[in-house]
């Protein structure tokens, strides 16, 4: 508790309690409407990215309060702290609405494309956004632009502290660190699937946190984009290859059926109904 002021706790969780229980809530709806009961264990696990994503979250936010403290780089953090937390919530409700209506999870791809062609983009939103949905969003930003300034000065009037200049004098830089670590440490815990991957049962990728998944494979589209020219020896480019009308070839006709816009829960092997 010595690592901030009253005051700068009080707007901290004001925020951070809200957001965590927004993600939370958004993941634990999908699960409970697995069409497969799931049981505890299983659940607890397929929440389990997401409880360590916000746990690191929290204590990335708290480090960087830390060595903030006053003056123009308080401004800059708290300016950063609203705009991160408004993208990460804003990104976990298109996560959700994406899985609802298609059955997959959202990707780093998925966002590429959507950015390179904002006339689809524009037309998936007028489409799939409802009145709802915007409700829940404008809700979202506008606690999150005012809430934790409101709550905070609330709290300092309730304590009689109007003046809530006060800080910590000093970094405990050592405690700080231990902080910084446990961070990290719980960002790449995030990282990894927590889901079984059994019949009927959600994706790994289900299983990751939204923000973490997609960090997952925007790494994995650009480890692809370095395998896109390999070699066959040092120097040697692989050699092209093509496929040529032969005496023997026979011409037919091909019917690809692609079904990447149906949900999980309407095909077979997720669900036996």
């Amino acid at each position: 508790m010595s690592l901030l002021s009253r005051h700068d706790w009080t707007y901290l969780l004001s925020l951070l309690v809200p957001f965590v229980l927004y993600d939370l809530v958004l993941k634990g709806s999908l699960i409970v409407s697995w069409p497969k009961d799931l049981g505890f264990a299983e659940s607890f696990g397929l929440m389990r990215s997401d409880l360590l994503f916000s746990m690191g979250y929290a204590l990335l936010w708290l480090s960087l309060f830390v060595v903030a403290r006053k003056g123009l780089w308080r401004i800059m953090v708290t300016i950063l702290f609203h705009a991160a937390t408004i993208l990460v919530a804003l990104l976990a409700t298109i996560a959700y609405q994406y899985f609802k209506v298609t059955g997959s999870t959202l990707d780093f791809n998925f966002i590429l494309i959507s950015l390179s062609s904002p006339g689809g983009l524009v037309a998936v939103v007028e489409s799939e956004v409802g009145p709802g949905i915007l409700a829940l969003l404008a809700a979202v930003l506008a606690y999150a632009v005012l809430g934790p300034f409101l709550v905070t000065r609330l709290d300092d009037w309730w304590c009689g502290r109007l003046d809530a200049s006060a800080r910590t004098p000093g970094v405990p830089w050592l405690r700080l660190a231990s902080v910084g670590v446990v961070a990290c440490a719980l960002f790449a815990l995030a990282l990894l699937p927590g889901a079984s991957g059994g019949t009927g049962a959600p994706s790994k990728s289900f299983s990751r946190d939204a923000l973490a998944h997609v960090a997952v494979t925007a790494a994995r589209a650009e480890e692809g984009e370095g395998l896109k020219n390999p070699t066959v020896g040092p120097g040697e480019p692989r050699p092209e290859a093509s496929l040529r009308a032969s005496d023997g070839t026979e011409r037919r006709n091909v019917v690809l059926v692609h079904l990447e816009s149906t949900r999980a829960q309407s095909m077979t092997p997720y669900n036996e109904d």
